[in-house]
């Protein structure tokens, strides 16, 4: 228990910052064929030395993102924010597999928006927009994480929904459209679950009103590409099953690409964060086993990494003892991430007070300077 004081207080400085980090991080020159550089998991210890900010080595980091030792915070509970994460090293594997785990969480508990996205595309650099927070017309895939109802006439999805969408750089996304599927003019853009097997409705959201909230809430998400078809299963952390959501053909995701994560609030507002991202490649088409076995490890050290599990020595004695030390390091953790889920609500709470006295005291000034002229 001796060092948590010190953690506690290195966290609170972590705090105290505010401003949001945007870390840029050297980008490799040559091509990520297994997944090197791409992966990263919690708990985020560096700091940047010039600002004072954690990062995610190999990650840029920009937006309302924010850094924390627990999780990325792709967006607060706050209207109008988009946070994102990118990263500059290729990915050129004929076939891959990503392990997401993520979070999205927020007090209300029937009105939310607007979700968080997941990219595979060629563009590296992060071009802020309008879906999810990055630009329109983006050239590769994005996995949708969709949390706002919108008026879907077209295919009445049940929200929470996730979609994979292919574009080619050309078309408009469009998650509103109602065009009948042969029309003419539904060549020009790309809908969410157009297309068959591309998407499915999942309950991945937390709400923070119930009484079983907790920090350890999570949903684990395992993109495969592998052999020209794209899968997607997900599941609560915790649970015993995954649920099949997606099985798509998506030629053409075989050759260089950058992955990268985003996430936006409009009008209604969530928590966006992010735990943990494993990627794998494979320089052929492989066996469901040995996907299987990445699937595997990452679950294993995700849980290790997320508790402060340490693998013991190999002459350590395993007595009663030491399985109590471990319990206590894993409830110190627990504690730890969820001071830091609190102090991030408080601290967007202070900037959002300060904003509004600075707004107040402004408005103050300019009716001062009214009644001064009507005066004179």
């Amino acid at each position: 228990m001796h060092g948590v004081l010190p953690a506690l207080a290195a966290m609170s400085a972590a705090f105290d910052a505010g401003v949001p980090v945007r870390v840029g991080v050297p980008k490799h020159g040559g091509v990520g064929a297994a997944g090197a550089g791409l992966s990263f998991i919690a708990p985020f210890d560096a700091v940047n030395a010039y600002t004072g900010e954690r990062y995610v080595p190999e990650w840029e980091t920009g937006g309302a993102a924010m850094v924390h030792r627990n999780f990325v915070r792709l967006t607060s509970d706050a209207q109008g924010h988009r946070g994102w994460v990118s990263n500059g090293v290729p990915l050129a594997s004929r076939a891959w597999s990503v392990m997401l785990k993520f979070r999205v969480s927020g007090q209300n508990a029937q009105l939310y928006g607007d979700g968080l996205a997941l990219w595979f595309v060629k563009n590296a650099a992060h071009v802020e927009g309008d879906v999810f927070g990055r630009e329109d017309r983006w050239n590769g895939l994005g996995v949708f994480f969709d949390t706002f109802q919108n008026l879907d006439k077209a295919h009445h999805h049940k929200h929470p929904y996730i979609s994979a969408v292919l574009n080619d750089g050309e078309q408009h996304y469009e998650p509103l459209d109602d065009t009948p599927v042969h029309s003419p003019s539904s060549a020009k853009h790309v809908i969410p679950g157009r297309a068959e097997g591309s998407g499915c409705s999942f309950d991945f959201r937390f709400s923070e009103a119930r009484d079983d909230f907790s920090v350890l809430n999570a949903t684990w998400a395992h993109l495969v590409y592998n052999d020209g078809r794209l899968t997607l299963s997900v599941r609560q952390a915790g649970a015993e099953h995954w649920v099949e959501c997606i099985a798509i053909d998506a030629p053409g995701l075989d050759g260089a690409h950058h992955f990268g994560l985003s996430a936006a609030t409009g009008d209604l507002v969530d928590n966006h964060d992010v735990l943990a991202l494993f990627v794998q490649g494979w320089d052929q088409p492989v066996q469901p086993a040995d996907i299987e076995r990445a699937r595997a490890h990452a679950l294993d050290e995700a849980d290790a990494r997320a508790l402060d599990v340490g693998a013991p020595a190999a002459d350590a004695p395993a007595d009663e003892h030491a399985a109590e030390l471990q319990r206590l390091r894993s409830t110190v953790a627990v504690l730890q991430h969820r001071l830091e889920y609190e102090l991030s609500a408080v601290r967007r709470g202070v900037q959002h007070a300060k904003h509004l006295a600075e707004h107040g005291a402004s408005r103050l000034e300019e009716l001062q300077h009214e009644v001064s002229a009507k005066g004179g």
